[in-house]
């Protein structure tokens, strides 16, 4: 049986087998140890992409968008 912890797959043994249960406790145990709040976030903010980047992208895309359309006579209008 494999079971994936923060994006990386481990083997654990046989499913429903004592070893894969003791084997899956350490890997708990572990990475409760080792990691803190941050890290977590961290790990998640990697899984998902940084969203800030992404908003700011909209954002930065949509006012060049905003730019040539809202435009009257070549001017630009209060709108933009």
């Amino acid at each position: 049986m494999v079971k994936t912890i923060i994006g990386k797959d481990h083997y654990l043994g046989e499913y429903e087998s004592p070893e894969r249960h003791a084997e899956y406790q350490r890997l708990i145990d572990r990475w409760l140890a080792t990691n803190t709040a941050s890290a977590v976030r961290k790990a998640e903010r990697k899984r998902l992409g940084d969203p800030m980047a992404t908003i700011s992208t909209v954002l930065i895309k949509y006012r060049e968008f905003a730019k040539g359309y809202y435009v009257k006579n070549g001017e630009p209008t209060k709108e933009l």
